[in-house]
């Protein structure tokens, strides 16, 4: 899907810098409790219909990590935070199927998701901190 998105972009437009931008945690209840109630109905899908050992964390984690892509694309800095609860729920997952792997994979996922959040947020406080002296 991302992929398909980022066909679509224009070349002029990569070549701009887009402005991060961060969400007000009402705004996440609503999107989390929406993503909760796709989850469970993906879940009980998959139950049903697939021999899956985890069918309601495997729909949970990937309808989340499609919204979280989705954030990325937005520049919307707290789509870090929701890529480290999806791997840390992944890594529990890889570990129950033994695919150890790909568990420590995902621990790396977490470091770099960390980091990617600390950058970010850090340039979105500069943006604000900015703002803030242009108009003082």
């Amino acid at each position: 899907m991302a992929g398909i998105v980022g066909i679509k972009i224009p070349k002029r437009l990569m070549k701009k810098k887009v402005k991060l931008k961060a969400y007000k945690l009402k705004t996440h209840v609503i999107m989390i409790t929406g993503l909760s109630v796709t989850s469970f109905v993906v879940g009980i899908l998959m139950d049903k219909y697939t021999p899956t050992d985890f069918p309601y964390l495997d729909s949970t984690t990937t309808v989340f990590a499609v919204f979280a892509t989705y954030l990325v694309a937005q520049k919307v800095v707290e789509n870090w935070l929701y890529w480290i609860v999806i791997d840390a729920v992944s890594i529990y997952l890889y570990v129950e199927k033994d695919l150890m792997p790909t568990a420590f994979l995902f621990t790396v996922f977490i470091v770099i998701a960390v980091y990617g959040y600390y950058k970010w947020r850090q340039e979105y406080k500069g943006y604000n901190d900015l703002n803030a002296s242009l108009i003082s």
